[in-house]
Protein backbone atom coordinates (compact mmCIF):
# COMPACT_ATOMS: atom_id res chain seq x y z
CA UNK A 1 0.00 0.00 0.00
CA UNK A 2 1.26 3.50 -0.83
CA UNK A 3 1.23 4.84 2.74
CA UNK A 4 4.21 2.69 3.80
CA UNK A 5 6.78 5.22 2.58
CA UNK A 6 5.18 7.81 4.86
CA UNK A 7 5.17 5.72 8.03
CA UNK A 8 8.88 6.03 8.75
CA UNK A 9 9.02 9.85 8.85
CA UNK A 10 8.25 12.46 11.48
CA UNK A 11 4.81 14.14 11.50
CA UNK A 12 6.30 17.44 10.27
CA UNK A 13 8.07 15.74 7.35
CA UNK A 14 4.94 13.73 6.65
CA UNK A 15 2.89 16.93 6.22
CA UNK A 16 5.54 18.35 3.88
CA UNK A 17 5.48 15.17 1.79
CA UNK A 18 1.69 15.20 1.52
CA UNK A 19 1.61 18.91 0.71
CA UNK A 20 4.27 18.50 -1.95
CA UNK A 21 3.33 15.21 -3.57
CA UNK A 22 -0.14 14.38 -2.32
CA UNK A 23 -1.32 10.97 -1.20
CA UNK A 24 -4.36 10.16 -3.23
CA UNK A 25 -3.57 12.55 -6.08
CA UNK A 26 -0.56 10.56 -7.13
CA UNK A 27 -2.35 7.25 -7.48
CA UNK A 28 -2.87 5.98 -11.02
CA UNK A 29 -6.26 6.88 -12.48
CA UNK A 30 -8.20 4.11 -14.16
CA UNK A 31 -8.65 5.63 -17.61
CA UNK A 32 -11.29 3.07 -18.50
CA UNK A 33 -13.76 5.12 -16.43
CA UNK A 34 -12.38 8.52 -17.50
CA UNK A 35 -12.50 8.63 -21.26
CA UNK A 36 -12.57 12.42 -21.42
CA UNK A 37 -10.13 15.05 -20.24
CA UNK A 38 -12.88 16.55 -18.06
CA UNK A 39 -13.42 13.17 -16.42
CA UNK A 40 -9.73 12.94 -15.54
CA UNK A 41 -9.71 16.49 -14.18
CA UNK A 42 -12.79 15.74 -12.08
CA UNK A 43 -11.15 12.64 -10.61
CA UNK A 44 -8.00 14.61 -9.78
CA UNK A 45 -10.12 17.31 -8.11
CA UNK A 46 -11.79 14.81 -5.76
CA UNK A 47 -8.47 13.14 -4.97
CA UNK A 48 -7.15 16.58 -4.02
CA UNK A 49 -10.12 16.92 -1.64
CA UNK A 50 -8.97 13.69 0.03
CA UNK A 51 -5.40 15.01 0.20
CA UNK A 52 -6.73 18.15 1.91
CA UNK A 53 -8.48 15.94 4.46
CA UNK A 54 -5.15 14.23 5.20
CA UNK A 55 -3.50 17.62 5.72
CA UNK A 56 -6.32 18.77 8.00
CA UNK A 57 -6.15 15.52 9.95
CA UNK A 58 -2.43 15.90 10.51
CA UNK A 59 -2.42 19.67 11.08
CA UNK A 60 -2.37 21.67 14.29
CA UNK A 61 -5.90 23.06 14.01
CA UNK A 62 -8.06 21.01 16.37
CA UNK A 63 -11.29 22.17 14.74
CA UNK A 64 -10.13 20.92 11.32
CA UNK A 65 -9.06 17.58 12.81
CA UNK A 66 -12.46 17.11 14.46
CA UNK A 67 -14.26 17.94 11.20
CA UNK A 68 -12.22 15.34 9.30
CA UNK A 69 -12.80 12.74 12.01
CA UNK A 70 -16.54 13.44 11.86
CA UNK A 71 -16.52 13.32 8.02
CA UNK A 72 -14.38 10.18 7.89
CA UNK A 73 -17.07 7.56 8.27
CA UNK A 74 -18.15 4.65 6.13
CA UNK A 75 -21.71 5.70 7.04
CA UNK A 76 -21.25 9.29 5.83
CA UNK A 77 -22.81 9.81 2.40
CA UNK A 78 -20.53 12.79 1.66
CA UNK A 79 -17.41 10.74 2.37
CA UNK A 80 -18.68 7.86 0.22
CA UNK A 81 -19.56 10.23 -2.63
CA UNK A 82 -16.11 11.87 -2.48
CA UNK A 83 -14.44 8.46 -2.71
CA UNK A 84 -16.73 7.44 -5.58
CA UNK A 85 -15.94 10.60 -7.53
CA UNK A 86 -12.23 10.08 -6.82
CA UNK A 87 -12.59 6.50 -8.17
CA UNK A 88 -11.24 5.07 -4.91
CA UNK A 89 -12.67 2.42 -2.61
CA UNK A 90 -14.00 4.01 0.62
CA UNK A 91 -12.65 1.10 2.69
CA UNK A 92 -9.14 1.69 1.35
CA UNK A 93 -9.34 5.45 1.97
CA UNK A 94 -10.70 4.91 5.49
CA UNK A 95 -7.97 2.35 6.29
CA UNK A 96 -5.28 4.70 4.99
CA UNK A 97 -6.58 7.65 7.01
CA UNK A 98 -6.90 5.48 10.10
CA UNK A 99 -3.29 4.29 9.75
CA UNK A 100 -2.13 7.90 9.48
CA UNK A 101 -4.14 8.83 12.57
CA UNK A 102 -2.75 5.83 14.43
CA UNK A 103 0.79 6.73 13.38
CA UNK A 104 0.32 10.29 14.64
CA UNK A 105 -1.63 9.20 17.74
CA UNK A 106 -4.88 10.89 16.62
CA UNK A 107 -7.98 9.12 17.87
CA UNK A 108 -10.36 7.99 15.13
CA UNK A 109 -12.91 5.44 16.22
CA UNK A 110 -12.70 2.16 14.29
CA UNK A 111 -15.84 1.32 12.39
CA UNK A 112 -17.51 -1.84 11.27
CA UNK A 113 -16.59 -2.79 7.72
Amino acid sequence: MFYKEYLAVSPVRFRRMVAGRGCFSRLRIDYEHNVTEDGIKNTRLWRTVLDRAVLDLTGKNTKDKLEVIKWLSLDNKDFLLCCELALLEPDMVFEYMWKIADMLKIGIPKQKT
